[in-house]
Parts: C-alpha cells; structure tokens; sequence
C-alpha cells in the first residue's frame, strides 16, 4: 500500500551509522496471520500484547490509568468495552486468515501483498465469505518520492485518483466498513457506506508526500562517488535503461490533469515481457467476486465518478467482478459518505480527490516502470523485492542469489542493496516459492522478450552503470559528469 511505508533506516558498517529515508519503503513485517509459530510480524505482536493486556487485571488497570487519566472511573468500563471488540476483530481476522490458508506465501519483512489483503478485507469480511481469494502475491512496500506526479499508480498501474486509493488502502489495514446486516441484506442507504476512513487525514498525508524529494547519495557515510565509472554509467543508461524508465512529462493537452505539473506518463511493461513474477499482475486481473448482494444498478453505477479504460462498453457483470473495477465502486460510494460526512463541499472536494481526477482504473498485465531518482535507497529491488542488490539485478538471472535473508537494515554500498547474510530473527525469503521468483528483467545475449530487456552487460559496465544509479537525477553530480557518447536504444531481436 502506497501510504502504509513510515520513514526506512539504513544501517552501514559496523559503526552503526543510521540514515533515515523518508519515504523509503520500510522494512517491517505488518501481516496479522499466523503462518508459522516463529512469528515475528507486527499483528501478530499487536495480538499478544493486547491479549495479555485485557486478561491481566493490573495490566489493564495500568493501560487504562495512562489512556484515560483522570476519567478512568467514569470511562473504564467503555474503554474495555471498546478494547475487547478491536482485539476480537484481530484475532478473529488472524484465526479466519490461518484456517482458510488465504496467505500461503510468506511475507516477511518490507513487503505484503496489498491487493489481495483488501480485496479480501473488503470482498470477502464486509460482503461474502465466498468471495475470499487466496493471496500469494507480495509485494514491496513502493517508495513515495514523486509519486504525485505519476498518471497511473499501483505496481501495475491499474489506479488513478489519489483519495480513491488511499481509501482502498486504508479499509484493507482495518477501516471499518459496514455494508450489510446479519441477515445479509444491504443497510439502508441513508446509513450505507459509513466507514473509518478519514479523507481530511488522508488529504494532509498526500499533499504533505508531495514536498517529498529523491534522497541523496551521502559519500561522507556510503563512499565517495568515482565520476569516471558514473559517467560510463550514464551512457550506458541512455542506451539500456532510459526508453523505460525517464520521466516523460505529459503536454498540458495531453494531461488528465491540466493543473499537475509536471504529469508523467508510466510506462506499463507487459509481464509478458518484462518476466518478472506474473502472480500479483496474474492475481489483480483473474480474480473475480460477486457484488450482487450490494443491491447496485447499473444507473446508479453509471452516476459515480469512476472511468473504466480499456474496458468493452455495456453493463457490469456483478456477479463476476474484478478487484480492481469493485473496489473503485466500492471507494467511490465510500468517499461521496465519507466527503458528506465531513462537510466537505463540491468545490474542495476536488483538490481532496487530487487535481480533480476521476476514479479511473485500467487493468494491465505489466508491471510501470517508474523513474530512478533515488533507487540506490529502495532495497531489495522488483517489484517483490526478489532480488537483494542493483548489481545482481543487472546480471543475469544464473548469478542471482536464489534465498536470501531480509529484514536486516545493513546496507551494502558496494553492490548497492541489502546485507544478505543470516541473523537471528531473519526472514529467509525463498526465490523458489510462488510469488518471489527473481528472474526477469534481464540483460543477457539472445532475443528479447520473455524477460530479457536488454544485451548483456559485461561485469565492468554493470558496475559503471550501479556507480551511476547512485547518483542519477543528482544535481550535485549531474553537471560533473563527462558527457559520452551513448549507443541508441537497441530492441534487440524479437524472441519468435
């Protein structure tokens, strides 16, 4: 989830030296399951604490002094009230997870696989048990800088406007939403669609990410910068890595919003292609869940500000819908409540939906390329988080380790990416297992496509090229650099 990533910390060295990424993706473990009596992960944390908490008396006591203060006589009794029903929500949500085997693929450290955790939350808690789909696609928690400027987000670009994700984002970490009652019939629609999420809160948060920009590469910590190597590596990006990856600001006519600018346009590699692990595009595109027992029309659909691309024209078919085009129903009826709710009016409703945009979904087998600023700070890499350095990452798929160990925050500044040795209390993330397959995007001799992106790089150039990406878009560096001649972008024979 886009917004779910606090600040990331970077250990380097036996020193210890910490630097902060703000917006990094962050390593922590957030599932709530239980796959594994090791355990380790947030919830699962969060559950026992609150557990021991609730059934110890002076434990409660002593929390319920600190939450309440001077109201703790008249409040208590609500507080453990209220305390009881949050806990149940979470062991009931870890107990359903477990005994259904929704989660087989484990997650570990810095990644969970968001879609399927709200579609789930969303489809199968607030509509129909028959509607949980497994998930065994995670993914990295995506780094933030410039995502603003994005016109399609999501790992596989499938959405557009920013208040109508991140209400996704926040029913799939618990927003409460109440949609039908016990008897399963729809509640009346003066009370449908009232949910915890927040928009002014989420406002704040967007615009607050939008002052966010690319860290950069600090030699007095990770090492001073060889402007020979990096000046290759500038060449050799041009010729392999920029037709994909550079920002390509959209004219204002061309633009689905005038007002952002810059707009820039992601580029969605098919996986087909690309190669990397297909599961979570697979996954968001496959998945079908039955809405019918909301009561929608198609006229009263057609009335919500949610655009479909590259969908066939005609009616929904609600018994058999995807993730992607329910939740953008679903969203666009929880933010019209939630905007009423919060007196907010036609006029700011645009600036809170994000330069007025739609609620537009596309659904593409691909994976965007998004822009490198910064990449030397988003380990490990792909959009899984399958391979543990840059420099494996533009070698080929035979040279890249095939288990690793995560969760350390020990930076490698040489390969550019995650110490993978083994700790105590690693999670061994296991390339064999479905949803972490690292091979793809790969630079090898032979014909495109399939996941070969590029011709190979010989071991000096793969080095050049990390030297580079540690300082790509730096304006400290940018102007240093020799400026060499660059090959044109060669596709490169087509597989048949």
């Amino acid at each position: 989830a886009e917004l779910s990533a606090p600040p990331a910390l970077i250990e380097v060295g036996f020193m210890e030296r910490l630097l902060r990424i703000d917006g990094g993706a962050a390593m922590h473990s957030l599932a709530s399951t239980v796959p594994t009596l090791r355990g380790g992960a947030f919830g699962q944390a969060l559950g026992m604490s609150m557990a021991f908490t609730y059934y110890n008396p002076l434990k409660f006591r002593r929390f319920a002094e600190q939450v309440l203060g001077e109201r703790y006589e008249q409040d208590r009794a609500q507080l453990r009230h209220d305390f009881k029903q949050v806990l149940d929500r979470l062991l009931g949500t870890a107990y359903n997870d477990w005994h259904r085997g929704l989660y087989p693929t484990e997650e570990g450290f810095g990644r969970t696989d968001a879609f399927g955790r709200i579609a789930n939350s969303v489809f199968g808690d607030a509509i129909d048990p028959a509607n949980y789909r497994v998930a065994n696609a995670p993914v990295s928690y995506p780094h933030l800088w410039d995502i603003w400027k994005f016109d399609w987000v999501q790992w596989n670009g499938s959405a557009m406007q920013p208040m109508a994700r991140n209400i996704g984002e926040a029913l799939g970490v618990g927003a409460t939403l109440r949609l039908l009652h016990e008897n399963g019939q729809p509640v009346a629609e003066a009370e449908r669609y009232a949910s915890g999420v927040r928009v002014r809160d989420l406002h704040r948060l967007e615009t607050t990410l939008m002052q966010l920009a690319p860290p950069r590469w600090p030699e007095d910590v990770l090492g001073a910068i060889d402007l020979t190597q990096a000046s290759l590596g500038r060449a050799l990006y041009k010729e392999n890595c920029a037709h994909c990856h550079d920002a390509r600001p959209k004219p204002v006519d061309k633009r689905f919003a005038a007002e952002r600018d810059p707009e820039w346009r992601m580029k969605v590699i098919p996986t087909s292609f690309v190669g990397t692990d297909p599961t979570t595009a697979d996954n968001i595109a496959d998945h079908r869940f039955d809405l019918t027992r909301l009561g929608w029309t198609q006229d009263e659909l057609d009335r919500l500000d949610v655009q479909l691309y590259g969908a066939p024209a005609g009616p929904l078919d609600l018994a058999s819908l995807s993730s992607a085009k329910g939740l953008a129903y679903i969203t666009a009826y929880v933010e019209e409540r939630a905007y009423r709710d919060a007196g907010i009016d036609e006029v700011e409703r645009a600036e809170f939906d994000g330069f007025g945009l739609p609620i537009g979904v596309q659904e593409l087998r691909g994976y965007k390329a998004r822009p490198l600023d910064g990449i030397w700070a988003t380990p490990p890499f792909l959009h899984n988080g399958s391979v543990p350095t840059l420099f494996q990452l533009l070698s080929p798929v035979a040279e890249r380790q095939k288990q690793f160990w995560v969760g350390s925050r020990e930076y490698d500044p040489q390969h550019v990416g995650i110490r993978t040795e083994r700790f105590d209390g690693g999670f061994l993330l296991d390339t064999a297992i479905t949803g972490n397959s690292n091979r793809g995007h790969e630079f090898r001799a032979g014909c495109r496509g399939n996941g070969v992106i590029g011709r190979a790089l010989a071991p000096h150039e793969r080095w050049a090229l990390v030297e580079y990406l540690k300082v790509l878009g730096d304006p400290r560096f940018e102007p240093r650099l020799e400026e060499l001649p660059a090959p044109p972008h060669n596709p490169g024979p087509s597989c048949p």
